[in-house]
């Protein structure tokens, strides 16, 4: 019997007939019996998709809240904490409201094949802007993913021109909106769009086209929103008290037959809803017309101020509170999503309880707290930049020695250069003195000459 090969085990068979002794041997090959899965991948694929889908699945961006030992959670119910999702003063966007499992869809080409189309499928995608929205899904997203996305959601508070043609930008900001329409139409897979109103004003034949055959057909829910930003301090405070009110509106997309249902939606949000809602922030919320909202300043500087939206006030507003309801003065009542609450007493317990346990888990392991690390880390990056600051301030005074040097060498060379030229022409002047007085000479003798022949 010959040895196991890879492919499974062989006989060779002789043929004991004479009249077969010619004929080749006989090769039976038996193949091993495939062992079954382990681990993972023994799981039925239903279970799996349950673990891809705590793993991929997360709320969106702007429900995101702080984890207890980010830097920027609040410590106190009676201060205002900033959203997740909010940047910084650098620019910079918290890790809490970044995606953290992306790593599974990194893992093999089987995990990715089984788990991407859930990730991109049941997720909802937050942009702030359409020019973002633009370049990444447009210009880096695969074909493939991009028509499984089926949440969108363009929300920020920042602002941007109208293409109304009153701003100088208008033209581009046009260019930037046709762009932006142009890659929601590859979204075929799209249910549901969250923008703002400035998007679909003057695009008219996009939005009038969303749930045809040709033009998102799944599109089941179209909001129109915008985010107001509200500055509650009080008139002496240093630093300002920033809360975010969301408002929005939904729109049928069947309702929008043709280009003057759409304008019609737009200029109802714009001339209607927005109006009536900052209405009711400045009578009912904000507390200008005797609303049920105390002050914020009073509160925690215990200080007569100026009227202001206080989020503590009014049923103990935190950030546990779900949408406000607020009676628009048409009739209407409109959901009112607030960012920036301060934290409750629960999650203040939970927070510092979480970060005992793990600082205690820290001590028993013999490693340092989370707090001794992060303040570890500040004193390296300021040592780091101190020597930094020393190595540059080192390096610029090398480098004006080093100009000095080269500037000196310079007016070296210079005045070298000057004081040959200047020998050349002292010299060239007595040559053309000698000369002249030779010349002088000869013709004085010449004059003598003659006047003695004379």
């Amino acid at each position: 019997m010959a040895a196991p090969t890879p492919a499974g085990i062989r006989f060779r068979v002789p043929n004991k007939h004479p009249a077969e002794a010619a004929m080749k041997t006989t090769t039976l090959t038996l193949r091993p019996k495939p062992e079954p899965p382990r681990g993972f991948w023994s799981l039925p694929r239903e279970l799996r998709d349950v673990i891809y889908e705590l793993c991929l699945v997360e709320l969106p961006r702007w429900e995101k809240r702080h984890n207890a030992f980010c830097p920027a959670a609040a410590r106190d119910c009676n201060v205002l904490e900033r959203p997740a999702w909010k940047r910084d003063y650098n620019g910079e966007l918290d890790t809490c409201a970044r995606r953290l499992g992306l790593g599974l869809l990194r893992v093999s080409r089987r995990v990715h094949g089984e788990a991407y189309g859930l990730f991109w499928s049941r997720n909802t995608f937050c942009w702030e802007t359409c020019r973002t929205f633009t370049d990444e899904v447009g210009g880096r997203l695969r074909p493939e993913c991009r028509e499984r996305i089926r949440h969108v959601s363009i929300v920020t508070d920042s602002w941007e021109v109208c293409p109304d043609g009153t701003h100088p930008a208008a033209a581009a900001a046009r260019d930037q909106y046709t762009a932006f329409w142009r890659v929601v139409k590859l979204c075929d897979d799209l249910r549901t769009l969250e923008v703002r109103p400035e998007y679909m004003a003057y695009h008219h034949d996009h939005v009038s086209a969303l749930g045809t055959p040709e033009y998102c057909p799944r599109l089941a829910s179209l909001r129109m929103t915008h985010l107001m930003a509200l500055d509650v301090r009080p008139p002496r405070a240093p630093n300002a008290w920033y809360v975010w009110i969301q408002a929005s509106k939904a729109v049928d997309p069947a309702a929008l037959v043709d280009m003057t249902a759409s304008r019609e939606a737009v200029r109802a949000y714009r001339t209607n809803f927005a109006v009536h809602v900052h209405h009711a922030l400045d009578t009912e919320l904000v507390g200008y017309g005797g609303g049920r909202f105390a002050t914020l300043g009073t509160r925690i500087r215990n200080e007569p101020v100026r009227p202001a939206f206080d989020p503590r006030a009014a049923g103990h507003l935190d950030e546990t509170a779900g949408p406000l309801a607020a009676a628009l003065r048409d009739g209407t009542v409109a959901a009112l999503r607030v960012y920036g609450l301060p934290i409750s007493r629960a999650t203040r317990l939970r927070r510092a309880r979480q970060r005992a346990r793990v600082d205690e888990a820290r001590r028993l392991a013999g490693r340092r707290t989370v707090g001794e690390e992060r303040a570890r880390a500040e004193v390296a990056e300021r040592r780091a930049d101190a020597r930094a600051s020393v190595e540059k301030g080192r390096a610029a005074g090398m480098a004006e020695q080093l100009a000095q040097r080269l500037e000196r060498r310079r007016n070296a060379a210079l005045r070298e250069e000057q004081d040959d030229a200047r020998s050349r022409a002292e010299m060239a002047w007595a040559k053309a003195s000698e000369v002249r007085r030779a010349q002088e000479a000869r013709a004085a003798q010449r004059k003598r000459s003659g006047r003695n022949d004379t």
